[in-house]
């Protein structure tokens, strides 16, 4: 992160709550792109698209856009995500009447950091878009 944008989110908590509303909800805006992109990269799962939400903070000490993904309603997304790597990670499999039988590979199937670092950059730019030009309608030079 650049000196830059940690001096502005610290000036964040200086600004009026109105001020703070106009950009949460611009950069609440920005950050869909990031989340549709993640949904369609776990579209194969019918359960982790409905369990990926967005949120946006801005308070004194942090500000910023946040993606994640709820393990109570997916729990299969960490695994699958496997860090954001390509690969395998193994699995039990489990019988009837709870015999285990030995466990099994899976193929790991990234779709949330590919999903975000696809739109890192746009999103910077467009953050800091939004922060100025709420600035300029509210009077900043």
């Amino acid at each position: 992160m650049s000196a830059e944008l940690k001096k502005l989110i610290a000036d964040f908590g200086k600004l009026p709550p109105d001020l703070r509303k106009e950009i949460r909800q611009g950069a609440n805006e920005i950050g869909q792109p990031v989340l549709s992109a993640v949904r369609a990269r776990a579209s194969w799962s019918s359960r982790i698209p409905a369990a990926t939400r967005i949120s946006t903070r801005f308070g004194a000490k942090t500000a910023g856009v946040t993606v994640r993904t709820s393990a109570r309603r997916a729990p299969h997304a960490r695994p699958y995500e496997h860090g954001g790597m390509a690969g395998t990670f193994r699995v039990p499999v489990y019988r009837r009447k709870g015999r285990r039988t030995p466990w099994v590979d899976r193929a790991a199937r990234p779709f949330f950091t590919p999903g975000v670092l696809a739109a890192e950059g746009d999103v910077v730019d467009a953050f800091k878009s939004i922060v100025i030009r709420v600035g300029r309608a509210n009077g900043w030079h």
